[in-house]
Protein backbone atom coordinates (compact mmCIF):
# COMPACT_ATOMS: atom_id res chain seq x y z
CA UNK A 1 0.00 0.00 0.00
CA UNK A 2 1.43 3.75 -0.88
CA UNK A 3 2.76 5.40 2.22
CA UNK A 4 3.36 8.69 3.37
CA UNK A 5 5.24 10.95 5.85
CA UNK A 6 4.73 14.08 6.99
CA UNK A 7 2.44 14.87 9.44
CA UNK A 8 3.87 15.83 13.32
CA UNK A 9 0.96 14.89 15.22
CA UNK A 10 -1.58 12.60 15.60
CA UNK A 11 -4.56 14.53 15.09
CA UNK A 12 -3.03 15.87 12.00
CA UNK A 13 -2.52 12.40 10.68
CA UNK A 14 -6.05 11.58 10.96
CA UNK A 15 -7.07 14.57 9.45
CA UNK A 16 -5.05 14.42 6.64
CA UNK A 17 -6.35 10.55 6.13
CA UNK A 18 -9.85 12.03 6.14
CA UNK A 19 -8.90 14.96 3.49
CA UNK A 20 -7.14 11.98 1.45
CA UNK A 21 -10.87 10.38 1.07
CA UNK A 22 -12.82 13.61 0.55
CA UNK A 23 -10.51 14.59 -2.34
CA UNK A 24 -11.17 11.42 -3.53
CA UNK A 25 -14.92 12.28 -3.58
CA UNK A 26 -14.26 15.12 -5.02
CA UNK A 27 -12.51 14.11 -7.92
CA UNK A 28 -15.75 11.64 -8.72
CA UNK A 29 -17.88 15.01 -8.57
CA UNK A 30 -19.18 13.86 -5.20
CA UNK A 31 -18.10 16.31 -3.14
CA UNK A 32 -21.40 16.02 -1.12
CA UNK A 33 -20.19 13.31 0.19
CA UNK A 34 -19.32 14.52 3.68
CA UNK A 35 -20.77 12.20 6.35
CA UNK A 36 -18.45 10.51 8.54
CA UNK A 37 -19.85 7.62 10.38
CA UNK A 38 -18.05 6.78 13.71
CA UNK A 39 -18.66 4.11 16.64
CA UNK A 40 -18.92 4.67 19.95
CA UNK A 41 -16.26 2.39 20.60
CA UNK A 42 -13.96 4.52 18.25
CA UNK A 43 -10.30 6.53 19.49
CA UNK A 44 -11.63 9.44 21.22
CA UNK A 45 -9.47 11.74 18.93
CA UNK A 46 -11.72 10.46 15.40
CA UNK A 47 -14.67 12.85 16.63
CA UNK A 48 -12.16 15.90 16.76
CA UNK A 49 -10.61 14.67 14.01
CA UNK A 50 -13.88 14.45 11.47
CA UNK A 51 -14.98 17.68 12.87
CA UNK A 52 -11.90 19.57 11.57
CA UNK A 53 -11.91 17.75 8.77
CA UNK A 54 -15.10 19.42 7.45
CA UNK A 55 -17.10 16.49 8.17
CA UNK A 56 -20.79 15.63 9.13
CA UNK A 57 -20.53 13.27 12.35
CA UNK A 58 -22.83 10.28 12.39
CA UNK A 59 -22.54 8.22 16.12
CA UNK A 60 -22.68 4.11 15.99
CA UNK A 61 -23.92 2.83 18.65
CA UNK A 62 -22.28 -0.32 20.37
CA UNK A 63 -23.90 -3.50 21.83
CA UNK A 64 -23.79 -3.99 24.99
CA UNK A 65 -20.74 -6.46 24.74
CA UNK A 66 -18.87 -3.81 23.07
CA UNK A 67 -19.27 -4.92 19.88
CA UNK A 68 -20.91 -2.44 16.97
CA UNK A 69 -24.15 -2.77 16.35
CA UNK A 70 -25.03 -3.64 12.72
CA UNK A 71 -28.45 -2.61 12.69
CA UNK A 72 -27.68 0.76 14.00
CA UNK A 73 -24.95 1.00 11.10
CA UNK A 74 -27.18 -0.20 8.21
CA UNK A 75 -29.42 1.94 9.11
CA UNK A 76 -26.96 4.47 9.10
CA UNK A 77 -25.75 3.67 5.86
CA UNK A 78 -28.80 2.98 4.18
CA UNK A 79 -30.50 6.50 5.73
CA UNK A 80 -26.82 8.72 4.31
CA UNK A 81 -26.41 6.48 1.45
CA UNK A 82 -25.86 9.53 -1.25
CA UNK A 83 -23.84 11.46 1.43
CA UNK A 84 -21.44 8.81 3.16
CA UNK A 85 -17.98 9.32 2.65
CA UNK A 86 -16.33 7.39 5.13
CA UNK A 87 -17.04 5.29 8.56
CA UNK A 88 -13.42 5.59 11.05
CA UNK A 89 -12.79 2.25 12.94
CA UNK A 90 -9.95 1.79 15.90
CA UNK A 91 -9.22 -1.67 15.44
CA UNK A 92 -9.29 -3.56 18.04
CA UNK A 93 -11.34 -0.71 19.31
CA UNK A 94 -11.04 1.38 22.49
CA UNK A 95 -12.65 -1.61 24.76
CA UNK A 96 -9.65 -3.93 23.38
CA UNK A 97 -12.21 -6.26 20.87
CA UNK A 98 -11.40 -7.36 17.46
CA UNK A 99 -14.68 -6.71 16.23
CA UNK A 100 -16.04 -10.27 14.36
CA UNK A 101 -18.32 -8.57 12.04
CA UNK A 102 -15.48 -6.13 10.74
CA UNK A 103 -15.21 -7.56 6.76
CA UNK A 104 -19.10 -7.19 7.23
CA UNK A 105 -18.54 -3.63 8.57
CA UNK A 106 -16.36 -2.53 5.85
CA UNK A 107 -18.20 -4.17 3.00
CA UNK A 108 -21.59 -2.56 4.19
CA UNK A 109 -19.74 0.96 3.56
CA UNK A 110 -18.20 -0.14 0.41
CA UNK A 111 -21.48 -0.81 -0.83
CA UNK A 112 -22.54 2.79 -0.09
CA UNK A 113 -19.96 4.35 -1.33
CA UNK A 114 -17.80 5.12 1.41
CA UNK A 115 -14.40 4.90 2.07
CA UNK A 116 -13.29 2.83 5.08
CA UNK A 117 -10.13 4.53 7.18
CA UNK A 118 -8.85 2.59 10.27
CA UNK A 119 -7.49 4.23 13.06
CA UNK A 120 -4.13 3.09 14.00
CA UNK A 121 -3.50 3.78 17.55
CA UNK A 122 -4.07 0.14 18.13
CA UNK A 123 -1.98 -1.38 15.47
CA UNK A 124 0.36 -2.83 18.54
CA UNK A 125 -2.16 -5.65 19.01
CA UNK A 126 -2.58 -6.83 15.28
CA UNK A 127 0.93 -6.83 14.35
CA UNK A 128 1.88 -10.06 12.47
CA UNK A 129 -1.75 -11.45 12.75
CA UNK A 130 -3.74 -9.16 10.36
CA UNK A 131 -3.42 -5.88 8.81
CA UNK A 132 -5.65 -2.81 7.64
CA UNK A 133 -5.58 -3.94 4.34
CA UNK A 134 -6.94 -7.55 5.01
CA UNK A 135 -10.12 -6.59 7.05
CA UNK A 136 -11.06 -3.72 4.24
CA UNK A 137 -9.47 -0.13 4.89
CA UNK A 138 -8.74 1.97 2.85
CA UNK A 139 -6.68 4.51 4.90
CA UNK A 140 -5.06 3.63 7.72
CA UNK A 141 -2.57 6.26 10.06
CA UNK A 142 -0.27 4.25 12.17
CA UNK A 143 0.70 4.94 15.21
CA UNK A 144 4.32 3.72 15.67
CA UNK A 145 4.80 4.66 19.60
CA UNK A 146 3.18 1.61 20.95
CA UNK A 147 3.87 -0.84 18.57
CA UNK A 148 7.70 -0.35 17.86
CA UNK A 149 8.58 2.53 20.65
CA UNK A 150 9.21 5.09 19.03
CA UNK A 151 8.29 8.60 20.88
CA UNK A 152 4.82 9.78 20.75
CA UNK A 153 3.76 11.88 18.45
CA UNK A 154 1.29 10.62 15.36
CA UNK A 155 3.98 7.82 15.44
CA UNK A 156 7.22 10.02 16.57
CA UNK A 157 8.45 13.63 16.32
CA UNK A 158 8.17 14.64 12.80
CA UNK A 159 6.51 11.18 11.68
CA UNK A 160 3.26 10.00 11.40
CA UNK A 161 2.71 7.83 8.06
CA UNK A 162 -0.50 6.71 6.29
CA UNK A 163 -1.08 3.72 4.13
CA UNK A 164 -3.56 4.07 1.66
CA UNK A 165 -5.31 2.15 -1.27
CA UNK A 166 -3.34 2.43 -4.53
CA UNK A 167 -6.47 4.77 -6.20
CA UNK A 168 -6.52 7.37 -3.19
CA UNK A 169 -2.52 7.66 -3.74
CA UNK A 170 -2.49 10.45 -5.99
CA UNK A 171 -4.28 12.50 -3.32
CA UNK A 172 -1.89 11.89 -0.42
CA UNK A 173 -0.28 14.79 0.69
CA UNK A 174 2.57 16.50 -1.52
CA UNK A 175 6.29 14.83 -0.12
CA UNK A 176 9.27 17.39 -0.84
CA UNK A 177 11.11 14.27 1.20
CA UNK A 178 9.93 11.24 -0.52
CA UNK A 179 9.78 11.83 -4.42
CA UNK A 180 7.69 9.04 -5.54
CA UNK A 181 4.89 8.91 -2.82
CA UNK A 182 1.99 9.50 -5.39
CA UNK A 183 0.71 12.48 -3.97
CA UNK A 184 -0.21 15.80 -5.84
CA UNK A 185 -2.45 17.67 -3.12
CA UNK A 186 -1.31 20.76 -1.90
CA UNK A 187 -1.69 20.08 1.82
CA UNK A 188 1.60 18.18 3.39
CA UNK A 189 0.74 19.95 6.47
CA UNK A 190 -2.99 20.20 7.06
CA UNK A 191 -3.09 23.15 8.94
CA UNK A 192 -0.57 25.25 7.41
CA UNK A 193 0.42 24.89 3.92
CA UNK A 194 3.82 26.22 4.38
CA UNK A 195 4.81 23.46 6.25
CA UNK A 196 4.65 20.61 4.12
CA UNK A 197 7.04 18.19 5.63
CA UNK A 198 9.03 17.63 9.00
CA UNK A 199 11.02 13.98 8.99
CA UNK A 200 12.92 13.35 12.69
CA UNK A 201 15.28 10.68 10.72
CA UNK A 202 16.18 8.70 13.75
CA UNK A 203 12.67 7.26 13.83
CA UNK A 204 13.25 5.16 10.64
CA UNK A 205 16.32 3.65 12.58
CA UNK A 206 13.57 2.30 14.86
CA UNK A 207 11.83 0.64 12.21
CA UNK A 208 14.49 -0.72 10.33
CA UNK A 209 16.67 -2.29 13.67
CA UNK A 210 13.10 -3.57 14.76
CA UNK A 211 12.75 -5.51 11.23
CA UNK A 212 15.87 -6.72 11.02
CA UNK A 213 15.79 -8.64 14.11
CA UNK A 214 12.42 -9.49 14.04
CA UNK A 215 10.81 -11.04 11.16
CA UNK A 216 6.65 -11.98 11.19
CA UNK A 217 7.01 -15.03 13.59
CA UNK A 218 8.93 -12.84 16.22
CA UNK A 219 6.41 -9.81 15.98
CA UNK A 220 4.09 -12.07 16.87
CA UNK A 221 5.43 -12.99 20.44
CA UNK A 222 5.67 -9.24 20.61
CA UNK A 223 2.36 -8.79 20.46
CA UNK A 224 1.33 -11.55 22.65
CA UNK A 225 3.53 -10.36 25.24
CA UNK A 226 2.09 -6.88 24.99
CA UNK A 227 -2.11 -8.73 25.45
CA UNK A 228 -0.49 -10.82 28.55
CA UNK A 229 1.08 -7.44 30.16
CA UNK A 230 -2.35 -5.84 29.63
CA UNK A 231 -4.27 -8.78 31.04
CA UNK A 232 -2.38 -8.89 34.16
CA UNK A 233 -2.61 -5.01 34.41
CA UNK A 234 -6.54 -5.63 34.74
Amino acid sequence: MPCHFSQIVALRVNIAGLRVIRSYHNSKKESHRNVCLIPESAHGTNFASALLAGMVIVKIKCLANGRIDMKDLENSCQKHTKNLSCIMLTYPSTYGLFDKEILAITSMVHYDGGQCYIDGANTNAMVGYTAPGCIGGDVCPINLHKTFSIPHGGGGPGMGPIVVRQRLASFLPDSVFIQNVGGSQPFGSCLSSSIRISVYSSSFLFITVDAWFTGSQDMHGVCDFKCQLFKEAS
